[in-house]
């Protein structure tokens, strides 16, 4: 799965998910493309360097798990009296 986001002032995010369970196996999965971003600066500019977590499939709904060890991730209800699961 590879959800693609275009923003406004020509900004990509992209998401990916994988059966990896190392993170250095995905670094060097994605190095390339790193790599050829770095290179064609004329092109692409990096406002933000690359982030790559491996989390458990049996805790990305695993609110707790998430707020205790990649809290960055998550977004909260802001909502007045929503409960703390509702990430």
């Amino acid at each position: 799965m590879l959800p693609i986001c275009i923003r406004f002032g020509r900004v990509i995010l992209f998401q990916s998910s994988s059966e990896a369970t190392r993170a250095s196996l995905k670094i060097s999965l994605w190095q390339p493309f790193f790599n050829l971003v770095a290179r064609s600066k004329q092109d692409f500019s990096i406002t933000e360097a690359p982030k790559i977590r491996t989390i458990p499939a049996r805790h990305w709904w695993d609110a707790d798990y998430l707020r205790k060890n990649f809290l960055e991730m998550l977004f909260s209800d802001p909502r007045p009296g929503a409960p703390a699961t509702h990430v």
